[in-house]
Parts: C-alpha cells; sequence; structure tokens
C-alpha cells in the first residue's frame, strides 16, 4: 500500500496512492496520520474522494515530525572534508520541522547568509 501527504483545497491531507489505468492516482483520503496507525496501513479508515492524478498533486513532506534530531560531523572523513578534528562528543542541533521540503521544493538562501550547504540525510524512526 503506497500513500502520499498532499495539499488540496489549502488544506493538508494524507491519501491512498493507487494504479488506476496505469496511472498513479490518489484515490481515497486516509482518515488518520499513517503514524498513528497499530496495525498495517490496511487498517487505516479511508474516506471516499474524486480520484486526482499524483502526477498533479501538490506534494507534502510525507511525514509530520515533531522535531528533527541532528548530528554533526559524526564521522572523521566528514570532519575533515570541512577542515575540522572529529569532535570527542557528538554535535547534537535540531532543526525545525517547517525546514522539511516537499518534492521537488526549492532551497531558498536568505540574503544575509553567503552559502547553503545542500547536503542532506535522512533517518526515519516508526515505532
Amino acid at each position: 500500500m503506497k500513500y502520499c501527504r498532499f495539499q488540496l483545497n489549502d488544506r493538508a491531507h494524507y491519501g491512498l496512492v493507487e494504479s488506476v489505468a496505469g496511472v498513479e492516482q490518489i484515490t481515497r483520503f486516509l482518515l488518520s496520520p499513517p503514524e498513528g496507525a497499530s496495525g498495517g496501513l490496511e487498517d487505516l479508515a479511508t474516506k471516499r474522494m474524486d480520484c486526482l492524478s499524483l502526477a498533479d498533486a501538490t506534494l507534502l513532506p510525507p511525514t509530520r515530525p515533531s522535531k528533527i534530531v541532528c548530528v554533526g560531523r559524526n564521522y572523521r572523513e566528514h570532519a575533515a572534508e570541512l577542515g575540522n578534528e572529529a569532535p570527542a562528543e557528538p554535535l547534537i542541533f535540531f532543526k525545525p520541522p517547517s525546514s522539511l521540503l516537499p518534492p521537488r521544493g526549492q532551497v531558498r538562501r536568505p540574503k544575509i547568509s553567503a552559502r547553503v550547504d545542500y547536503e542532506g540525510e535522512l533517518g526515519v524512526v516508526i515505532a
């Protein structure tokens, strides 16, 4: 089962994605977030909707994390790339959930910033 998070009528929704005549379509609303499912995604309640082509949908990041915990310079080679020593203790910092971008989202460099680091890594904890 596939799902997505998308925007429709200025609201965020989760939707069931299915192949209809060979085209991926959002066919049903998921009535609760998938991360709240006690069993499999098949156990989530859904509601009928007019099919929406996945290609035409305004997709959002697939999850809504409450916090994003990051670890900087977490391996020797990465620290060396930046001309630093590997730290004795992990460098932990947070990113706001608003830092997530949807598919094909644009990174905008603030005028005050001289550079933007484009490296990204993702770890998702589901439990």
